[in-house]
């Protein structure tokens, strides 16, 4: 992967493991929910594997996770469960764990992991910190109270970690912290998990009765404002006036105050434009056959840390559409897709019309997807680029 157009880490050593050597890595977090800051610490798990970084997993609150699928990744994880952040108990558990396990160097993945784990570090100057915002919000650096509170973590923290430079423009400009001592790496992906699957693509369709031949257009996310699924909607329905065949697939869900906003877009049969298409899927696992049922992938964010869906879609071949916002510019590019302005419902439903009556320029796009991926934004060119930072953190 070519970081230096970002400026990031050029030229460091990797850490080159002995036998006898061993360096232990503790994933703090809120919980192990699924979501992209999961995906994002399993792919530094699975990735440093075989590389002499052996992964740990604390979280502050309830795991939210199978244990077996936690067994599978890391050495050993920790559940707090706490019920205070100055709690003596979870001090002294958290502390016992660290000792027990050797710990070297803590990577946080959120606010109050980084600031619980500070807490503890005062007193151990042995163990080095890393800290991940993977925040699409201003939740963690949107009050007097948590700019405080991330002012007194980060005397405690070598290294701040963004996915893209929007987010780290963002971090710098709330929080009290050097520019130098904030970074930008952009994620990476299991590209297996989503490759394409004609077989997958025909179960989807053949399940949800749509045509072969139809036009498909997918869209992924949280019901939530942020993630902007009803900017995708309102962007179809004002396309599907010209073509009412196509059909859009929505996976995703929310709470029920937002399911039921999100599903009263969509006019109801009988009414106009009841032969379009939008079909909710709900949460779903098989997200690299739902991505092979569609023929474009669209993404509507008003918030976006990195958009980790964005390079999940390049690897199943699908041209992107996509709102300026998180790391769009980055995972982008005219070969592979088209950005469009946040909120903006007809530019949108414009850039869909045009990509739809051109299939010669979507299988290009398309070829050009997967290439993108699989240079960019494979699990193992990032686990790559990580070790390179655990090592030069460590040895500093």
């Amino acid at each position: 992967m070519n970081f230096s157009r970002f400026g990031i880490y050029q030229g460091y050593r990797p850490y080159q493991p002995s036998q006898t050597i061993r360096v232990n890595i503790l994933h703090t977090t809120l919980s192990f929910e699924p979501g992209g800051r999961r995906q994002a610490i399993e792919n530094l798990a699975d990735g440093g594997n075989g590389t002499g970084f052996n992964s740990y997993l604390c979280c502050l609150n309830q795991t939210g996770c199978p244990r077996e699928k936690i067994a599978a990744r890391f050495e050993d994880h920790l559940e707090l469960n706490r019920r205070s952040l100055f709690g003596r108990r979870e001090r002294g558990v958290f502390r016992s764990f660290v000792r027990d396990n050797n710990i070297d160097l803590i990577h946080s993945h959120d606010g109050a992991a980084l600031f619980f784990s500070s807490l503890f570090l005062l007193g151990d100057h042995r163990v080095k910190q890393i800290t991940t915002f993977h925040r699409s919000l201003g939740i963690e650096t949107a009050t007097f109270k948590g700019k405080v509170r991330n002012a007194l973590a980060l005397l405690r923290c070598n290294l701040v970690l963004t996915a893209s430079e929007e987010r780290r423009n963002h971090y710098i400009q709330e929080n009290w912290v050097s520019p130098r001592k904030v970074r930008t790496i952009p994620l990476g992906i299991d590209l297996s998990q989503f490759a394409y699957s004609a077989a997958g693509r025909n179960t989807i369709r053949i399940e949800l009765g749509i045509p072969d031949s139809a036009l498909v257009f997918g869209a992924i996310g949280h019901f939530g404002g942020e993630k902007g699924i009803d900017i995708v909607i309102r962007a179809f329905l004002r396309y599907s006036r010209q073509e009412p065949g196509a059909h859009l697939l929505v996976v995703g869900t929310g709470s029920d105050s937002q399911i039921d906003l999100i599903r009263s877009l969509v006019p109801a049969e009988g009414e106009d434009h009841s032969k379009t298409k939008v079909h909710f899927l709900g949460f779903r696992s098989d997200i690299g056959d739902v991505l092979s049922a569609c023929d474009v992938f669209v993404h509507g964010a008003r918030q976006e840390a990195f958009g980790l869906v964005l390079a999940e879609a390049l690897s199943n071949g699908k041209p992107v559409v996509a709102t300026a916002t998180g790391g769009a510019a980055q995972i982008l590019n005219p070969d592979v897709g088209v950005i469009v302005p946040v909120d903006d419902v007809e530019s949108m439903a414009d850039t869909l019309s045009d990509i739809a009556s051109q299939p010669e320029i979507r299988a290009q796009m398309g070829a050009s997807a997967v290439e993108r991926a699989q240079k960019e934004f494979s699990v193992q060119s990032y686990a790559k680029v990580m070790t390179a930072v655990y090592s030069e953190v460590l040895e500093n």
